[in-house]
């Protein structure tokens, strides 16, 4: 059973990432999405192919009908990403703008992961399923 919790959890997010990839004409393998943080809250998604950043995207870019079968909506979406966002700014100990998030697929791990960068370094990569199972997300929606 978990491993099939696990499963519609990656395909909610890997759905996302093709609708943005086929929306913009890029290939799956050159895709992330950069999400920046700034004062106030605000999230900035920027679509990257081959690490060159490019257009900006809003969160209902990126949001699908699956993610509700997850009990997410596109305000949960953004509360996930804040979420990730703060906790390593606590545990680096620096400011909001230091800390991004890049959203892409992992061909090593088979499924969409989202990495934390320190300014341009990165620190960790994290898988989408273990950052719910992490965080408790999406229990009671899939039993």
């Amino acid at each position: 059973m978990e491993s099939n919790r696990k499963k519609i959890i990656d395909n909610a997010f890997l759905d996302a990432l093709i609708k943005v990839c086929t929306k913009n004409n890029v290939p799956l393998c050159q895709t992330t999405i950069l999400a920046r943080f700034f004062e106030k809250g605000k999230v900035k998604l920027q679509l990257c192919r081959k690490d060159k950043q490019g257009k900006e995207l809003s969160i209902s870019e990126i949001f699908n009908a699956k993610m509700v079968g997850l009990g997410m909506s596109k305000e949960s979406l953004k509360k996930l990403l804040r979420c990730i966002h703060f906790a390593f700014t606590k545990e680096k100990g620096v400011e909001n703008e230091r800390i991004s998030l890049l959203i892409y697929f992992s061909t090593v791990a088979g499924c969409v992961c989202i990495g934390i960068l320190e300014d341009t370094t990165p620190l960790r990569t994290h898988m989408v399923a273990d950052i719910f199972d992490a965080m408790g997300l999406g229990n009671e929606q899939l039993n």
